[in-house]
């Protein structure tokens, strides 16, 4: 619901004859408040316990397997944020990246990164890499745009992507313990 602004009091008295006058009616009206955007449109969650995934090693984008997808009421020009926290504890010789793609027909469309198509030399999310290695921890938002092209029947989809690089398999945490978190907050427009 967008925001309004109104008086505490309201005026019982009756509007003067002159139009040229600032009357009660006026006074009992509500006022126009700008420069907030539309207000939160939609939002959702998931919290993913069901295991550890594995995110098999083919230096290519693809989907993070079982995670799902978050799909949200929006339209072009929305603003999103979204975001996921997440562990990466074992340790190999390759680096691993994250990102969140918008998905339609179950394509991926754009990555939130950087708002264009998938490729596979784009490294993602800057704060969701996990160096060769090493262990890390993923987690955050990104804010982003909607394009005409993200939305599919009065919403957008969005789902998580990783990019192992090498030939060594990657594991995210994702158990009653260490669980996944994936969130998206559609934010309106006019910011």
């Amino acid at each position: 619901m967008a925001p309004s602004v109104t008086h505490v009091y309201v005026s019982s008295l009756s509007d003067d004859a002159d139009a040229d006058t600032v009357s009660p009616s006026h006074w009992n009206d509500g006022h126009v408040l700008t420069g907030f955007g539309t207000g939160l449109v939609d939002a959702a969650y998931l919290n993913y316990t069901a295991g550890d995934i594995t995110c098999t090693a083919n230096n290519v984008w693809e989907n993070m397997p079982s995670v799902g997808t978050i799909t949200l009421n929006a339209s072009t020009g929305d603003l999103i944020e979204a975001g996921a926290s997440f562990g990466v504890f074992n340790t190999t010789a390759q680096s691993i990246s994250f990102d969140i793609a918008t998905v339609v027909s179950g394509s991926p469309v754009h990555h939130l990164s950087d708002g264009g198509a998938p490729n596979d030399s784009n490294f993602g999310i800057s704060a969701w890499r996990v160096p060769a290695s090493a262990q890390g921890s993923a987690g955050g938002s990104v804010m982003y745009t909607l394009q005409s092209s993200d939305i599919s029947g009065g919403t957008v989809t969005l789902q998580l992507r990783d990019h192992p690089e090498g030939s060594t398999d990657r594991v995210v945490n994702a158990s009653a313990t260490r669980p996944l978190h994936f969130w998206a907050k559609n934010l309106g427009q006019g910011f």
